[in-house]
């Protein structure tokens, strides 16, 4: 099995003011196992170029934060690009991240660092 070390995205929604609601990302690093490695060309005759998809699974060693806030994990870093969880299994002291297609939500703070 190949080894995992990088950032995991947790989105939180809050509201920023009466009414008006906003996203705020954290990143946390994490280490782990990729238990599935697959890749897959997703073609439709809607899309003019086909997006490369990803199948993998990632089995992590969540901290308290991690599994106090599983519900919130938005994407996994993996070879330099962020792909958006599809599912996760909790297997104390494991989480098992599905990952699917790219993640284009919201991106961390810049002044804020990654938490290590």
């Amino acid at each position: 099995m190949a080894k995992y070390y990088g950032p995991i995205g947790f989105k939180e929604t809050y509201e920023k003011e009466q009414g008006i609601w906003d996203e705020h990302v954290i990143e946390r690093y994490y280490r782990g196992e990729v238990l599935n490695a697959r890749f897959r060309n997703d073609t439709s005759s809607e899309q003019l170029n086909d997006e490369l998809g990803m199948s993998h699974e990632v089995s992590i060693v969540a901290d308290s934060f991690a599994m106090d806030h599983h519900n919130m994990i938005s994407y996994v870093t993996m070879y330099g690009v962020k792909w958006k969880v599809t599912a996760i299994a909790i297997n104390f002291p494991r989480l098992n991240l599905a990952i699917g297609g790219l993640y284009n939500g919201p991106e961390p703070d810049e002044d804020e660092a990654p938490c290590a």
